[in-house]
């Protein structure tokens, strides 16, 4: 799926992303693998408030 996402932190910090592949990003995103590191704001987050309490939205669907 491509599209827009959107991911809000538990203190209501958003972070608005693109992607050509969104269910793999958001996998990348829960597995926290190396390249989610390259985004360090994200990742810090993630690893304070755990990747489980973030809230993962699609926020429109694109073609290429």
């Amino acid at each position: 799926m491509i599209g827009i996402y959107k991911i809000t932190s538990p203190t209501k910090k958003v972070y608005i992303g693109q992607s050509i592949d969104i269910q793999k990003r958001f996998f990348n995103y829960y597995t926290l693998k190396k390249s989610t590191k390259t985004q360090t704001r994200l990742y810090n987050s993630f690893k304070k408030y755990k990747v489980e309490n973030h809230n993962f939205e699609i926020l429109c669907e694109c073609e290429i």
